[in-house]
């Protein structure tokens, strides 16, 4: 999703700790959190700054309860899928399907609009640019079926990074491993540079 902390809708965000069932006090107490905010930004210290605007939308960022709000706000996009398998993991959302004819590509497609209607609906936006399509088969044909987000056609790819993992549509590590050991060549030249400046104890140790 872009920017999807601070486009978290407070009126909704308000009901749908209602339908958790918080009430009372405590409902009111996370309103109060929520509401009458305002932001601004200063420079040198207080001499420079600009005017205060009210923060309409969003949980607070480097909160403990930022990402909790979130994850309640989200907790529904599950809901709306029929057919794939879902996973999020805070902002990012992947769908899963086995596709083995074009009808399992229909339902594929018919869950991206399903959580594609949802974000409209939820006030959030799914980057519709960085969403991707990846076949991982050992066929050497697989089904390659077009899909969509809204007016967006989704690219294919053959190798797409999860989360630091670089994963392969014929689940091969070569990436993976390239990467790793580019960033461990790096590591190890900034290493040996530092070494003429540590003293002798500390460089036995270390080539050790």
């Amino acid at each position: 999703m872009s920017k999807a902390f601070d486009k978290v809708n407070h009126t909704k965000m308000i009901d749908k700790l209602r339908s958790f069932g918080f009430n009372g006090g405590l409902l009111s107490w996370f309103q109060s959190y929520l509401r009458h905010r305002r932001q601004k930004v200063t420079a040198l210290g207080s001499t420079l700054g600009s005017t205060s605007t009210p923060v309409t939308s969003g949980v607070p960022q480097g909160s403990i309860l930022g990402p909790i709000l979130f994850l309640l706000y989200v907790n529904d996009l599950p809901d709306t899928i029929s057919s794939s398998t879902i996973a999020t993991f805070a902002d990012d959302t992947k769908l899963f399907q086995c596709i083995s004819c074009e009808a399992d590509s229909s339902l594929l497609q018919e869950d991206l609009t399903n959580i594609n209607n949802w974000s409209s609906s939820s006030d959030l936006m799914f980057n519709q640019c960085k969403c991707k399509v990846q076949t991982i088969s050992r066929k050497q044909k697989p089904i390659m079926a077009s899909y969509s987000m809204g007016n967006t056609q989704l690219d294919h790819c053959f190798q797409e990074r999860d989360l630091g993992v670089w994963i392969s549509s014929d689940l091969s590590w070569k990436k993976q491993v390239e990467s790793q050991s580019t960033k461990a060549n790096q590591i190890l030249r900034a290493t040996n540079s530092q070494l003429w400046i540590a003293r002798l104890q500390m460089r036995v140790r270390i080539r050790r």
